[in-house]
């Protein structure tokens, strides 16, 4: 009796130290998580950062380069929780902001701004395939965001126009004014991931953060690794 419960705990122990067949099905995910480094755009809606009246000189975006890291933990196959620090260059655009003359008469003024963004974000996302060597991705999140605007402008006069007799020049002392604000934006991204090998990836994303309208849009792309 002692002797065949001893072997049967002797086959026990041996199966247990023993690898899994080939044909045994494996839970869990194939990756646990990884890390990736990108560079990319950053295309900040000028509306969000200067002040209210402002007649931008060409368009409403301000573009500047950006650097990003990020981190990912897979809770399945398809879901992941993911982390990331991004930071930009210094943007820059031009615009102007009205000034009234005595009458009513309207002129204006040009000023430059300077924008640069931190930002730290968290996302869940959603893929599709099983770590496939190429697969697409759905991810929501919310960044917070902290903001560096700066507004030049040299003193100058201004020649206000309008119905009436032209008024005299108007006088606009130099303006140097520098804001920082911190905002929590949500955000939607789509992406895609595929793989140089078993763990090296390449990936590229798209993201639109959301206020009162489209806030900004990243365009970013990069190489990382599972783990």
């Amino acid at each position: 009796m002692h002797v065949r419960v001893a072997l049967a705990l002797a086959v026990a122990l041996l199966g247990a130290g023993l690898p899994p067949a080939s044909g045994q099905v494996i839970t869990g995910p194939v990756a646990r998580g990884d890390v990736a480094v990108y560079t990319g755009l950053f295309s900040l809606d000028s509306d969000e950062v200067d002040p209210p009246g402002t007649q931008p000189d060409y368009d409403h975006w301000i573009n500047t380069a950006l650097f990003d890291v990020s981190a990912g933990y897979y809770w399945t196959d398809h879901l992941k929780t993911e982390v990331e620090a991004l930071w930009t260059s210094e943007g820059q655009s031009y615009g102007s902001t009205v000034v009234y003359g005595p009458a009513g008469q309207i002129g204006w003024i040009p000023h430059t701004s300077r924008v640069s963004t931190r930002q730290f974000g968290v996302a869940q996302l959603w893929q599709f395939g099983r770590n496939a060597m190429f697969h697409p991705w759905v991810g929501a999140g919310v960044d917070y965001v902290r903001t560096e605007h700066e507004i030049d402008r040299p003193a100058q006069f201004a020649y206000p126009t309008g119905p009436g007799p032209a008024p005299p020049p108007v006088r606009v002392p130099a303006l140097h004014q520098q804001t920082i604000t911190h905002d929590a934006v949500p955000f939607g991204s789509v992406g895609f991931k595929a793989y140089f090998n078993e763990r090296t990836f390449f990936r590229t994303d798209l993201k639109v953060q959301i206020r009162s309208g489209v806030h900004h849009v990243v365009w970013k792309l990069g190489a990382g690794v599972d783990f």
